[in-house]
C-alpha cells in the first residue's frame, strides 16, 4: 500500500521547487490550474495578511508526486491538486484527494463541506473528484460533505 503524505510548501527544499518547476512547465497544469509561481507567491502574500491558504507538496512512498492547494473562501475550504506528468496514470489524483479530504476533516472539525474547483475540460480530475464522493454543484464546483 502506498503511503501518501504532505508537507507545507517550502521553497528552500529541492523536491518542493522541483514539483513547482515541473508543473509550471506542464501545459495541462497551466491550462487547468494556472501558473505555479503565481499560486505560491499569492499564497505567501495571503499568509502574511493572516489568511489560512496553503500549498502542500504531496508524496507517495517518499517520492514527490504533486501539490495540493488549499484556499479558504468565505470560511469554506477549496482544494485543487496537480500531479507531475511522470506520476500521472497511477491514480495518484484520486489517492491524494482521499488523503487530503480525510486530513482536512480530521484537523478542521468546523468544516462540514470541502469544495473542489475543477476546469470543465479536465475530464481526469472530474472523474477523480466524483470517484471520491464529491457531488457536482455547477460546471466547475464540486462538494464533499462530511460523512
Amino acid at each position: 500500500m502506498e503511503e501518501i503524505t504532505i508537507e507545507k510548501y517550502d521553497e528552500s527544499k529541492y523536491d518542493h521547487r522541483y514539483v513547482s518547476i515541473i508543473l509550471d512547465n506542464d501545459a495541462d497544469f497551466h491550462r487547468y490550474v494556472g501558473d505555479t509561481y503565481f499560486l505560491i507567491k499569492n499564497m505567501q502574500e495571503k499568509q502574511e495578511r493572516g489568511f489560512a491558504d496553503q500549498i502542500y507538496i504531496a508524496y507517495a512512498n517518499e517520492q514527490a508526486i504533486g501539490l495540493v492547494e488549499l484556499r479558504i473562501l468565505e470560511g469554506h475550504p477549496y482544494i485543487s491538486i496537480g500531479i507531475i506528468p511522470e506520476k500521472r496514470g497511477h491514480h495518484y489524483g484520486r489517492k491524494l484527494f482521499l488523503f487530503f479530504i480525510e486530513y482536512l476533516f480530521l484537523i478542521h472539525q468546523e468544516f462540514e463541506n470541502i469544495y473542489a474547483s475543477v476546469n470543465p475540460q479536465n475530464i481526469a480530475s472530474i472523474k477523480s473528484v466524483l470517484s471520491v464522493g464529491f457531488a457536482r454543484v455547477n460546471h466547475t464546483k464540486y462538494v464533499k460533505k462530511r460523512d
